[in-house]
């Protein structure tokens, strides 16, 4: 890469923002909701939401709908305090959607991280994305947002899926990213992603509000703590956190898959996301997968996470090509010189 800019890896999802150079082994900067930085810069923008795993937000409901559905939920005393709870840890930013105001929130955060954190000009920077199945139009207003707020010189996205096999350093593997709105399973195969999909009642979303409609508590923090308790000592991890059928689910997308292609999928799973830290969770998700499986034996492997992963993408494979057979991949708002960055900085710094 040219040498008049730094490349930035950036992961960020509702949970979480990393940030640091490329080539080195872990990120400079992590922030999570209860970070400081994190409070100013993302604030939520007054609405009415609801959780996901209900539905309503998809684009087959009409207005008149939603609101039917949503009055024959208040029925249910449960159902009602929950909502009212999820409206209450939306406005505290428990989580926050990054994309909901074209990512201008998340371009303020960057620029000041970049700035204070990195110590270096943002208009001398290119950023590499970890793409955690950012939709076309998401990445179109992404990099609109970023340019044209001076954030960064260009945009790379970089396969989420790609970068966590890469850092297990496999080329074929079962991914299950367990996200705060979605649970993604990716299929692997020689580093391409061969099938996608989305399951949103294994979300850390849906597990933690299911949890705290049965027991009845309010607290954001406290469930947070119930789970983890259940993970480090209940017996029945999959029955009490309700995901009996996560491992019918794997064994399902495995058998999908051509036949040569299975013994190997079923050894390289790689779980990231919010069970990534809990090996026994793990341990319990491999053995029950391989009772799902019958024929075949489930396996787990250490990763170093997505952005290390893109870290080790850069450094070894994409840096050492020719600059000219990777620049297509870059969007921007053109190759900025030396000098038109620095006026650049001198009017909008």
């Amino acid at each position: 890469m040219s040498n008049e800019y730094y490349a930035l890896i950036l992961e960020f999802n509702a949970r979480v923002v990393k940030l640091g150079f490329a080539r080195e082994a872990i990120e400079h900067v992590q922030l999570t909701p209860s970070h400081p930085t994190w409070q100013k810069y993302a604030f939520q923008q007054q609405s009415q939401v609801e959780p996901s795993f209900l539905g309503l937000s998809s684009h087959c409901l009409d207005n008149d709908l939603k609101i039917q559905l949503l009055g024959n939920s208040r029925s249910d005393s449960a159902l009602e305090r929950m909502l009212e709870q999820y409206q209450k840890d939306y406005d505290l930013v428990q989580w926050f959607d990054w994309s909901t105001n074209g990512f201008v929130e998340l371009s303020r955060l960057v620029r000041h991280l970049i700035s204070t954190s990195l110590l270096v000009s943002p208009l001398f920077t290119k950023l590499f994305v970890v793409d955690n199945g950012l939709l076309a139009l998401s990445k179109r207003m992404f990099c609109e947002t970023m340019t044209k707020m001076l954030t960064c010189a260009a945009v790379v996205f970089l396969s989420y899926s790609l970068c966590t096999s890469i850092a297990s350093g496999v080329s074929d593997a079962l991914v299950i990213d367990f996200g705060w709105e979605t649970c993604k399973i990716y299929t692997v195969i020689d580093y391409r992603v061969v099938r996608s999909e989305e399951f949103v009642e294994f979300s850390h979303e849906s597990i933690h509000y299911r949890i705290m409609k049965d027991r009845g508590t309010n607290s954001f923090s406290e469930i947070e703590i119930f789970i983890q308790d259940v993970v480090c000592d209940s017996e029945d991890v999959f029955a009490e956190l309700g995901l009996e059928q996560l491992p019918e689910v794997i064994a399902n997308l495995i058998q999908k898959s051509a036949i040569d292609n299975r013994p190997l999928l079923s050894q390289n799973i790689i779980i990231t996301g919010f069970f990534a830290q809990y090996s026994r969770f793990q341990i319990a998700c491999f053995q029950e997968t391989t009772k799902a499986l019958q024929t075949l034996s489930a396996n787990g492997l250490e990763n170093l996470g997505a952005w290390c992963g893109a870290s080790i993408y850069c450094s070894t494979i994409l840096f050492t090509e020719n600059y000219d057979d990777w620049k297509h991949m870059q969007i921007g708002s053109g190759k900025l010189t030396v000098e038109s960055a620095r006026e650049l900085e001198r009017y909008h710094g």
